[in-house]
């Protein structure tokens, strides 16, 4: 990467040991329970799912082609819905059953279409 045109450090993920102190000070304190589970449309017009404890700083790493290898390669990317969760644990859980829904299905979660998304889950019962 050239000089003078990094990634913001944001989009280095610190992982440091759980209840470690020094995970204390990488988030201040305001956002130790604050994470989100968004959803990115790529140029392809395919859904990325992810989560992170700051969605719109994540969000400038994908589209500076840091944030991960599938949005990379089909930029230009747009943020199309993001949802605040408790904690990073329900943000794991919540992304994992994301990822597994069809594209219809995050489609209508992201046009905030209820019945829908209601009809989409009964049909796979």
């Amino acid at each position: 990467m050239p000089d003078g045109h990094r990634p913001p450090l944001s989009c280095f993920v610190l992982s440091p040991p759980k209840g470690s102190w020094l995970r204390q000070i990488i988030r201040p304190a305001s956002e130790l329970s604050k994470y989100y589970v968004y959803i990115i449309r790529c140029a392809d017009n395919s859904l990325y799912v992810g989560y992170s404890c700051n969605v719109h700083e994540r969000f400038r790493c994908h589209e500076a082609g840091t944030g991960a290898r599938y949005t990379a390669n089909r930029r230009p990317l747009e943020l199309v819905y993001f949802e605040e969760v408790d904690d990073e644990a329900a943000a794991k859980r919540r992304e994992s059953q994301l990822k597994r829904w069809s594209h219809a299905k995050k489609q209508a979660l992201i046009d905030g279409d209820t019945q829908h998304l209601r009809d989409l889950a009964k049909s796979r019962d």
